[in-house]
């Protein structure tokens, strides 16, 4: 299964903002709309660059659909390492994409540069290293765990597999080194297990993989549920929730994001 399942998390706020209104029903009458842009981005390392999404929110009681929410009159490009000139160019249901192919490269940075009537919309990221594990281990018969070896600017979330059954919902924590001015070697832990996967007979098809992010994730991870209930997240448009993108009335996450081996954990 595709990594991806656990970094779409980095969305779950931007989802319930751009496509739950379709399963809404009843909402206070008189909640204000304020339409916000939607920017969404995954650089993840070893990768082509898959593309920037543009839409924007919609009205609580319009059900939802791509094609009214989709932006197509975006101007914008990606700067590699404050040199290179990325334009980019519309597809379809909002992605942006340049027309040659865009590998995403670790320790590399970039720029987002966009503009969309008179709203300015940028963000920066630095694309992680590979994240390798030290050591792993099942703690208390609980979680996994796993040490790494720490870069100041990297955070790291941690998730369990089980082999040819199911993969964890989400990450439990995401970590940064204590002494963010230097490398360290740093522990962190999945979500628990469910009860049928502890047994003995799950010993060899338990694995755990870390991912490393770019520093902005961990407060997104950490803010990301401010806007519950749904119609919160509404009526406030993702104000309480720490973006990386920068932009009036502007709200998304633009995010480097490397992938480690899964390792078999005894």
């Amino acid at each position: 299964m595709r990594d991806i399942k656990y970094t779409l998390k980095i969305f779950i706020i931007i989802a319930i903002l751009v496509s739950g209104c379709d399963k809404i029903t009843q909402v206070n009458p008189n909640l204000d709309y304020k339409e916000y842009i939607v920017v969404r981005s995954e650089l993840r390392s070893g990768e082509s660059f898959s593309g920037v999404s543009f839409t924007k929110t919609l009205p609580v009681d319009e059900q939802y659909s791509i094609s009214k929410a989709e932006l197509k009159n975006v101007e914008g490009y990606i700067k590699v390492n404050g040199i290179q000139i990325v334009p980019l160019h519309y597809t379809m249901n909002g992605i942006y994409m340049p027309i040659d192919r865009l590998p995403i490269k670790p320790d590399t940075t970039y720029e987002l540069f966009a503009k969309i009537g008179n709203t300015s919309i940028y963000s920066i990221t630095r694309i992680p290293e590979r994240p390798k594990i030290l050591s792993s281990n099942y703690y208390n018969n609980t979680y996994l765990e796993a040490t790494v070896e720490a870069k100041s600017n990297e955070v790291y979330g941690a998730a369990w597999s089980i082999l040819n059954d199911a993969t964890a919902p989400d990450f439990q924590e995401i970590v940064r080194s204590e002494t963010p001015d230097f490398n360290s070697v740093i522990t962190v832990r999945t979500q628990d297990l469910p009860d049928q996967y502890k047994s003995s007979s799950y010993t060899n098809r338990r694995y755990i993989k870390v991912f490393a992010f770019d520093v902005p994730y961990q407060n997104y991870f950490k803010t990301r549920n401010n806007n519950q209930p749904l119609n919160d997240a509404f009526s406030q448009g993702g104000d309480q929730v720490i973006w990386n993108v920068q932009g009036e009335n502007v709200i998304g996450m633009f995010i480097g994001i490397a992938t480690g081996d899964s390792v078999r954990v005894q």
